[in-house]
């Protein structure tokens, strides 16, 4: 199961979430299906940060987990709305940050995208 990619296919309807943390030293993420049983995971990401990426803030490092886990799903979650579930609750403002090094990369991204904290 570890190096699994997909779990299951999520269903054409299905309301989907993602949610990501960030450690001092790793990033991960959870693609998740929303159903009336509640969520089905459809599959995982991690990746173990960089020496100069440690040195990131909490804020890059959180903003940089989403960055990757989108971009590792890329293949599901475009062209559907998903919702973003991140525990950094600065990372909430992120559109109307500026000058921030991973937020004008972030914006490029154009998902329907709902974040909560």
């Amino acid at each position: 199961m570890a190096k699994a990619t997909l779990l299951y296919h999520p269903s054409v309807d299905a309301k989907l979430a993602l949610v990501t943390d960030c450690s001092d030293i790793a990033m991960g993420g959870v693609l998740q299906e929303i159903s009336s049983d509640g969520p089905k995971p459809l599959g995982f990401f991690s990746k173990k940060l960089s020496p100069t990426q440690c040195k990131y803030s909490t804020y890059d490092r959180e903003l940089l987990a989403v960055y990757s886990a989108i971009q590792h799903f890329r293949h599901l979650l475009e062209a559907r709305v998903f919702t973003l579930y991140v525990d950094h609750k600065p990372n909430i403002c992120v559109y109307a940050e500026t000058g921030e090094s991973y937020t004008e990369t972030f914006k490029t991204i154009r998902f329907h995208i709902t974040i909560h904290y």
